[in-house]
């Protein structure tokens, strides 16, 4: 009850005063904010002595999915900012703030199977986002890509043995052989991107599992 979750991310505008009246938006962009939850805690416990409990399930170094049982295909990734408490023995009710990097809701993850054929592919959501892929060769290949068909490319130099599993993070920019790191491989003329919202045609040098998780706003 109480909780307030806003229908998009805050817009924060870049301005600079022109020389006649207001002012001249330059860019604007999605930003990060806090959500504050309304909690309310009961235990057989006292509330002091669940304390440490708390600690350890709220605070991560990485932040965490904030899901709502009103919601439950969507989520939030939140760090722990602050707890307010009004305590009792066994009862205490206040509010606990999470903040947002990223402040968009996510949804599921969806599995794209892409190949040299160019096809068409449906990306759900709102926002453009980021992609994993995972390719396992099954022959000796030489050299592999993946395209956006709007020109932009990863390129990779290397021959690719039977067995072999290729991994890449385009968040990270990141590229995993067999579990490890090789940013070597990757050609200087790539070109890193997202795929968008709606249809997308991409292509493989090699048949690859594309994995992404729906943005929305």
């Amino acid at each position: 009850m109480e909780l307030f979750r806003p229908p998009t991310p805050p817009i924060e505008f870049i301005t600079f005063d022109q020389q006649t009246d207001g002012e001249r938006v330059l860019r604007k962009h999605f930003s990060g904010m806090e959500l504050a939850v309304p909690i309310t805690i009961r235990s057989d416990k006292r509330i002091e002595g669940l304390k440490q409990d708390l600690s350890e399930w709220l605070v991560h170094s990485e932040p965490k999915k904030l899901q709502f049982i009103d919601m439950p295909n969507m989520y939030y990734l939140a760090f722990y900012q602050s707890m307010e408490l009004d305590e009792r023995i066994n009862f205490a009710k206040g509010v606990l703030t999470f903040y947002l990097p990223e402040a968009y809701r996510f949804g599921q993850t969806r599995v794209l199977q892409i190949d040299s054929s160019n096809k068409t592919h449906m990306v759900l959501g709102q926002k453009e986002t980021h992609w994993k892929s995972k390719t396992i060769f099954r022959q000796e290949t030489t050299n592999y890509s993946i395209e956006l068909l709007s020109g932009k490319q990863i390129t990779l130099h290397y021959t690719f043995g039977v067995g072999d599993t290729l991994e890449i993070d385009s968040r990270l920019r990141k590229i995993v052989l067999n579990g490890v790191v090789r940013m070597p491989l990757l050609s200087l003329a790539s070109e890193w991107f997202k795929v968008q919202p709606g249809e997308n045609q991409i292509s493989s040098s090699y048949n690859t599992e594309v994995t992404y998780t729906e943005k929305f706003y």
